[in-house]
């Protein structure tokens, strides 16, 4: 019948109430606090990002403040628009970058068994 310290009536896994796991905040599964006023904010910005595109300084801003924006409320960012890794400005094909595709030569040099076509894969660079 001793004491019962503060905080030991929870399991030791288990996490606060509020927090996410790492692959919860990067699939954005699981949204924080987004209600319809943060949506129209970062609908806004996806807007801003698009329309600056073709404006190296202003893209890459506001490309900023939209990755900026979705990693602090802990969403993922939209898979219909291209982002570079470095500066983080909106890339339109065409616009403001080009797209080159090559095959994927590792299979050119095995010949011992026959391959299915499935495997092979482009990569757009």
């Amino acid at each position: 019948m001793g004491r019962k310290k503060k905080g030991s009536d929870s399991a030791p896994g288990s996490r606060p109430r509020g927090s996410m796991t790492l692959k919860e905040e990067s699939t954005g599964k699981k949204h924080g606090n987004v209600n319809a006023k943060t949506m129209c904010k970062i609908d806004h910005l996806k807007d801003l990002a698009l329309w600056a595109a073709s404006v190296p300084s202003l893209g890459a801003f506001f490309g900023e403040r939209l990755s900026a924006t979705n990693e602090a409320l802990g969403l993922g960012g939209d898979p219909s628009i291209f982002v570079c890794e470095r500066c983080e400005s909106i890339l339109q094909p065409g616009n403001n970058c080009s797209v080159r595709i090559e095959k994927n030569n590792k299979l050119k040099g095995r010949h011992r068994r026959k391959r299915s076509k499935a495997t092979v894969q482009n990569n757009i660079v």
